[in-house]
């Protein structure tokens, strides 16, 4: 009996004498593979108590680009979950250990923590289409699509778009990475007049251009037979060979092609029988080619001449009297609906036709494949011919002198006008040295590619001179200013 009880009271005492026990295990998976610079990834940490009594957890360390941290106490058989991030701010690999600090008595407090930064996946924006309207006619409309595309990997988030006033359409949405949206602009002119400036999508701090060049001008329902619409406006830009420029006009009309030979024949015919008299009766290879062989006063005086022949207001008055007959180099340019030479700044602003900031009224090069001029590649960097020397162009320098074209030959500019470039040089009103000289721009066929270009204001001459190389071509105000 004595030895029963000595034994149940041994076993009493192992059991108060067994030892506090804090075994600490760390689970989950820490390699967090590649993430983009500038976003944070995370992951789950489980640290658990195996043990007996409560553990003891002083914090945790992390190497460079990872976070998370705890402290407190895990009672035992619990588990702390605790949110580990990733957060690189290079391209580079990070590695190395997380370490948990605690009084565990037994256990392991590291685990391997490992990530690559890459090339943060953002979205990227490019604007396609078409938004040059051309002319509309006041109070009708044309839409054009406007495409917007995201290049990136990333969602492109367009909060609205913005335009010049004449123009409407919005859009508003998400485009996913490599996807795109269409979006329909529409142009209205309530005026004749030019409309531009710079469509704007609402991105926000994303790469890429978000802005577009839009432009149109609304047009007359009824034009003088003959003659296109200039749309009154502001051409400004940065030439090529000049430099910075800002052209400003009221709209008018402009002779599609330069005066023909045919044209200047039946103007000139009612003329002399109506108290008309010219200098020069007028040459022209054909009927259809340009007149030349006339001067500056035949060409003012021939103006008149077909304002009267078509019941308008003459515009040129010498001491107050319809300018007929005679050279008077203070020939006045009046107010009115009339015939009229162009303003050197009307010519250029016409011939750029809409476009700015190019050399020629399609682009920054020439050949003979857009006008009629003398071409030699080893003259001019911007000459893309393929001659050397002074070369004519072959179709139309066979028979007799001189080497003119029929008009219209080549394409026409923005506005819809020919020979803007090449074929005859063209008379303008503006006087130099107090009119001893009158201006005249736009080359000829005997002309090199530096005579071609839009801006040309240095070639002038005696306005009694006539030459087989200039002719010269009419406006119309629209209205009297």
């Amino acid at each position: 009996m004595g030895e029963a009880i000595s034994l149940v009271g041994f076993r009493v005492a192992l059991s108060l004498s067994m030892p506090e026990e804090r075994i600490l295990v760390l689970e989950g998976d820490f390699d967090f593979g590649e993430v983009s610079v500038g976003t944070t990834a995370a992951r789950e940490l489980a640290i658990a108590n195996k043990g007996n009594a409560d553990l003891m957890v002083s914090g945790l360390s992390l190497p460079d680009g990872f976070s998370g941290d705890w402290s407190g106490v895990i009672s035992a058989g619990s588990t702390q979950s605790v949110s580990i991030t990733f957060a690189p701010q290079e391209e580079q690999s990070y590695a190395g250990e997380l370490v948990v600090s605690s009084d565990a008595t037994s256990g392991a407090n590291t685990l391997p923590v490992s990530a690559i930064g890459v090339s943060a996946l953002v979205a990227a924006i490019q604007l396609q289409g078409d938004l040059n309207y051309g002319g509309v006619l006041v109070g009708e409309e044309k839409t054009r699509v406007l495409l917007i595309e995201n290049f990136g990997g990333a969602d492109l988030v367009v909060g609205g778009i913005s335009l010049p006033e004449g123009f409407r359409g919005d859009w508003e949405g998400t485009i996913g990475p490599s996807g795109e949206q269409e979006v329909t602009i529409t142009f209205e002119p309530e005026a004749t007049w030019t409309y531009s400036g710079n469509l704007v999508v609402d991105i926000g701090e994303v790469p890429g251009e978000n802005t577009a060049f839009i432009h149109g001008y609304g047009m007359p329902a009824i034009l003088p037979e003959g003659m296109v619409f200039v749309p009154g406006g502001t051409n400004a830009g940065v030439d090529p060979d000049i430099g910075a420029y800002s052209l400003t006009v009221n709209s008018f009309y402009m002779d599609k092609f330069p005066v023909t030979k045919a044209l200047w024949d039946e103007v000139y015919s009612w003329a002399i029988v109506n108290g008309y008299s010219f200098d020069n009766v007028g040459d022209g290879k054909a009927g259809d080619h340009p007149v030349h062989m006339v001067n500056w006063y035949d060409t003012v005086k021939w103006c008149n001449a077909r304002s009267e022949k078509e019941g308008l207001t003459p515009v040129y008055t010498v001491a107050g009297n319809v300018y007929r007959t005679g050279q008077f180099p203070e020939v006045v340019a009046n107010p009115g609906l009339g015939y009229r030479l162009p303003r050197g700044n009307e010519r250029e602003y016409a011939a750029r036709g809409g476009l700015s900031g190019k050399r020629f009224p399609w682009g920054d090069e020439i050949h003979h494949g857009h006008a009629n001029y003398l071409a030699n590649g080893a003259r001019y960097s911007y000459d893309v011919s393929p001659y050397t020397t002074d070369t004519y162009h072959p179709t139309y320098s066979t028979g007799a002198w001189p080497h003119t074209s029929p008009v219209g030959s080549f394409a026409p500019n923005g506005y819809g006008l020919f020979d803007m470039s090449g074929n005859v040089e063209e008379r303008c009103f503006d006087g130099l040295n107090n009119g001893e000289l009158r201006l005249k721009v736009g080359g000829s066929f005997n002309g090199w590619a530096g005579t071609s270009r839009v801006r040309n204001n240095i070639y002038a001459g005696p306005p009694e001179a006539a030459s087989s190389f200039v002719g010269f071509r009419a406006v119309r105000s629209m209205d009297s200013p």
